[in-house]
């Protein structure tokens, strides 16, 4: 997997419910008060909701370094795991996962951060952390995290249909939600359906207005059905929101040059460079040829 997204855990779930079939008894034994791990439940939410490496690394040295006993409390493992994966240890994550397997074969949520361990130990191959989200989906398939994750797991290896379809369920079930408008808008893009991705931008610019992201991808749409004007118009907005992002000046450029605006492209290009853009780069020495050639500079 080219991108795992281990903030998208959503901790309530590992928190509050297993979406087991079969009720654990609770017999810990582990080195926790229950004071403790209500505490561990509260820092760990607050840190990996802030992506906050201080809390994490302070939440990995107290309840991870330490050699707990085992425990039957599945939850215990799974809050532990999490902490593992913020922590980049994936190894260590999977071993506690597989003894929450063991435990309780049919919650949803083991899996689902097993797919998201395995794809980061594995991330150029998408079988092996699919394996796992297909089970969690089966497990729980009205779930709209676990659809959103394998979307984007699809969209990692350009399998656009594949995270389409996803994507869609999950704005079905969750059609409140503005960001999965945003992940479609992307793979619709990414797919060349740049109509359908363009009703998608221009709902989440609608709701959601200052951000350079959003017009500079609709101005993408825009640009690419030949709408250049328009193009170079969501350009200068993403550019005032984004003003040292290098890949907005070059693409405002290209539209530019394609309205044979040549000086304003090679200002934008020069720009582009200045600001470390390597396509920029490309672009103004291709036109600094140009004008050399014409005798233009």
């Amino acid at each position: 997997m080219t991108k795992i997204k281990i903030a998208l855990i959503a901790l309530v779930f590992v928190i509050t419910s297993c979406n087991s079939t079969e009720k654990e008894k609770s017999n810990t034994t582990v080195d926790l008060s229950n004071a403790q791990k209500d505490s561990l439940t509260k820092v760990l939410q607050e840190a990996s909701m802030n992506n906050n490496v201080i809390k994490i690394d302070e939440i990995y040295n107290t309840y991870v370094k330490p050699n707990c006993k085992d425990t039957n409390d599945v939850q215990f493992y799974l809050q532990r795991a999490h902490v593992k994966l913020l922590k980049s240890d994936f190894r260590g994550s999977l071993q506690d996962l597989n003894k929450a397997e063991k435990k309780s074969p049919k919650t949803a949520h083991v899996y689902f951060m097993k797919g998201l361990a395995v794809g980061s130990l594995n991330p150029y191959t998408i079988d092996s952390s699919l394996v796992y989200f297909n089970k969690a989906i089966t497990l729980a398939p009205n779930d709209p995290q676990y659809l959103e994750t394998r979307a984007e797991t699809y969209n990692g290896f350009k399998n656009y249909p594949k995270a389409i379809e996803d994507i869609n369920k999950a704005i079905k079930l969750n059609p409140n939600k503005l960001w999965f408008y945003n992940l479609r808008a992307s793979y619709l893009y990414g797919n060349k359906d740049y109509e359908n991705a363009l009703k998608d931008y221009n709902f989440c610019i609608e709701h959601k207005k200052m951000d350079g992201d959003l017009f500079y991808f609709r101005a993408g749409c825009y640009y690419f059905t030949k709408r250049y004007a328009l193009a170079i118009k969501d350009f200068d907005k993403a550019i005032i929101l984004n003003p040292k992002t290098g890949e907005y000046y070059a693409k405002r450029g290209a539209a530019k040059f394609k309205l044979k605006d040549r000086d304003g492209a090679f200002e934008d290009f020069k720009k582009a460079m200045e600001l470390g853009d390597e396509e920029g780069k490309k672009y103004y020495y291709q036109c600094l040829e140009w004008y050399e050639k014409h005798k233009k500079i």
